[in-house]
């Protein structure tokens, strides 16, 4: 966890190898590196019960070279799920927008595993594949919550600098 920046709020807090909000404020921390091009990352998750009527969320941003995949960790009654949207540059609404159902039972710890390059973008749940897309290019990685407590434990994160993109050159 010496990887991550300065999170944003006194409720975001890194001690003891768990990344954690064991409040209902929101609050988000990201990745030191910038640059990030191909990774993989691993991470044990766990959600808290929130016990609050209002809904919420734990979330994982992946800047793109031409966007922003966001993928949102949802979890309220009975009912839990994961929607997954991708924001192109310069545009507030989603291109894509997908959702699945997925249980997520309260403090319980799940496996999770993020792949992006340029050829497959996918999320790994307790061992359930969910392939979203292709993610090339780089950029940062942020993890957050909105009223949602977690804890994350088990980091790990293998990355690529990222591939310099060379122009088309055709003779004339």
């Amino acid at each position: 966890f010496t990887n991550f920046a300065k999170p944003s709020s006194a409720s975001v807090k890194i001690a003891d190898g768990i990344l954690s909000n064991d409040t209902p404020y929101s609050g988000y921390t990201a990745l030191n590196a910038d640059g990030i091009g191909d990774f993989r990352l691993s991470f044990e998750l766990k959600l808290a019960d929130r016990k609050l009527k209002e809904n919420g969320q734990f979330s994982i941003e992946a800047e793109r070279g031409y966007g922003v995949w966001r993928l949102y960790f949802i979890r309220y009654g009975k009912t839990s799920k994961i929607t997954s949207k991708f924001f192109e540059k310069g545009r507030d609404k989603a291109i894509f927008d997908e959702t699945f159902d997925l249980d997520m039972p309260f403090d319980t710890w799940m496996k999770i595993g993020l792949e992006a390059s340029r050829t497959i973008f996918k999320l790994n749940v307790n061992g359930r594949e969910y392939v979203l897309g292709t993610a090339p290019g780089s950029g940062k990685i942020t993890f957050g919550s909105y009223r949602q407590p977690f804890a994350m434990r088990d980091f790990s994160i293998d990355y690529k600098a990222p591939e310099k993109i060379l122009p088309n050159r055709l003779p004339n």
